[in-house]
């Protein structure tokens, strides 16, 4: 984790109560590739709310994982590996394209380490995209979730696609 001051001005941007008012029926898609030939598109669509984890691409498995969303998580370590750490302009332009198919909040969690960081500040002063609003985990948000983990026994980070292979998360 890193130490990072946080100013007035950005403290006071961050909100009190939640965003999202209570919904009857949500969709939860992750990218590890269960849903491919289930044809459950149709039905991940028809739900009131659609969270996706890791900004998987929609378009080639939109027939399997359908392609609405409303909150899309964006895992720092997509940034080294899909997009090279954002190290050139070209890099940045393939993430802000990417990035058009999703919409409502694509929610980052950019606190974890210095350079994720950097990487993060770099991506969203090149995203303009009107149909989607780039926004911040709490600075302690890895903090906390490694903390749980680890007083229930479990000393490694774990990923989305590691807590879906546990027979039972406790």
């Amino acid at each position: 984790m890193i130490r990072k001051t946080i100013d007035q001005t950005c403290l006071l941007g961050l909100r009190k109560n939640s965003t999202f008012n209570r919904l009857s029926r949500c969709s939860v898609v992750g990218n590890s590739g269960s849903l491919l030939h289930s044809n459950c598109g149709r039905h991940i669509d028809e739900a009131e709310f659609v969270y996706r984890c890791n900004a998987a691409p929609l378009k080639p498995f939109a027939a399997d994982a359908g392609t609405k969303s409303n909150l899309t998580s964006f895992n720092p370590s997509i940034f080294r590996k899909r997009y090279k750490g954002i190290a050139k302009q070209s890099y940045l332009k393939k993430f802000v394209s990417d990035m058009q198919q999703y919409h409502g909040y694509l929610w980052g969690a950019c606190f974890s380490r210095s350079s994720t960081l950097a990487m993060c500040m770099k991506a969203i002063s090149g995203y303009n995209i009107k149909e989607s609003v780039f926004v911040l985990a709490h600075p302690n948000h890895f903090k906390y979730f490694q903390d749980y983990w680890i007083r229930r026994g479990k000393n490694n980070y774990l990923s989305t696609g590691k807590v879906s292979q546990e027979e039972q998360t406790k």
